[in-house]
């Protein structure tokens, strides 16, 4: 006869063989590639300027100071960050110009920036915004003539658009962008992507980005970095296409198309990726 104290330890162990044989989504021993039960990853957008310079839209060529102010148009749109006290600067020509950031690959300076970090053992949880936020614009200007050089800058951060965002399954939205912050009026830059994390660990990822200016994507996992993509890649563009007024009509033209780039960020395979702007060639 089965005694109470021999029902409970049959019922104890036909519960620790169930509790043993449980495998959580995407974890455990069976996972794929001997995976651990749960992968980190850290994802990044930047924009920047391959050029160290590009052209100020609003004034693509040099013209003579006396234009430069006000009442005359170029001095609401595009002020002067000198002040004539002493007469220096009547009869100079103004030349005026944007920094650019001066690299072609994702490392460097940027003029937009979102990074966002998660965990994923099946379905995303920490899912986190890091960092966020622009880089600093400056434009500099040049007052020249026979007798007389003078030289100027002036800065500002263009403001945040964009964010970051789960459906708490495996899916994920970012996108970041923003306008220039010292013009009167500039067409916003903008990158972003949709990204959706398989069973074994890859991300497939959906980026859509303007031509103009540079953009990527850096995806790490597990403190390892699994995919390089230069969604956008503008460092084709020479000196006299993003100056002057080729540069002008470049930029605009960059600011106002977009292309689409579908990769795959891999675990077991890193890579890197470069896709050519629109702007390439034209």
């Amino acid at each position: 006869m089965r005694t109470k104290a021999m029902l409970f330890s049959f019922a104890t162990t036909a519960l620790a063989l169930a509790v043993s044989a449980f495998t959580a989504p995407g974890s455990g021993p069976n996972r794929p590639g001997g995976l651990p039960p749960t992968q980190m990853y850290t994802i990044t957008i930047k924009q920047w300027i391959p050029a160290d310079e590009v052209v100020d839209p609003f004034m693509p060529v040099p013209v003579p100071y006396a234009i430069t102010n006000k009442p005359f148009t170029l001095g609401f749109v595009d002020e002067n960050c000198l002040s004539d006290k002493d007469g220096d600067l009547k009869g100079t020509t103004v030349k005026s110009a944007y920094h650019g950031d001066g690299h072609a690959g994702f490392g460097g300076s940027y003029r937009m920036i979102l990074k966002v970090s998660f965990s994923f053992n099946g379905l995303i949880f920490n899912f986190k915004v890091d960092q966020k936020g622009p880089g600093k614009t400056v434009r500099t200007k040049i007052y020249t003539k026979k007798d007389f050089t003078g030289v100027c800058s002036v800065a500002g951060f263009a403001k945040f658009l964009g964010g970051a965002k789960t459906d708490g399954t495996r899916s994920f939205e970012m996108s970041v962008g923003g306008a220039n912050p010292l013009a009167a009026v500039a067409p916003p830059t903008f990158t972003s992507l949709t990204g959706q994390v398989q069973s074994n660990g890859d991300i497939k990822l959906k980026i859509t980005s303007k031509d103009f200016p540079s953009s990527g994507v850096e995806v790490v996992a597990n403190k390892k970095t699994i995919l390089t993509d230069i969604a956008n890649d503008a460092s084709c563009l020479k000196k006299s296409e993003v100056t002057g007024i080729a540069g002008a009509l470049n930029l605009t033209a960059g600011l106002t198309t977009e292309n689409t780039d579908d990769v795959t960020a891999m675990l077991s395979k890193p890579s890197n990726v470069r896709v050519r702007s629109g702007l390439c060639g034209l």
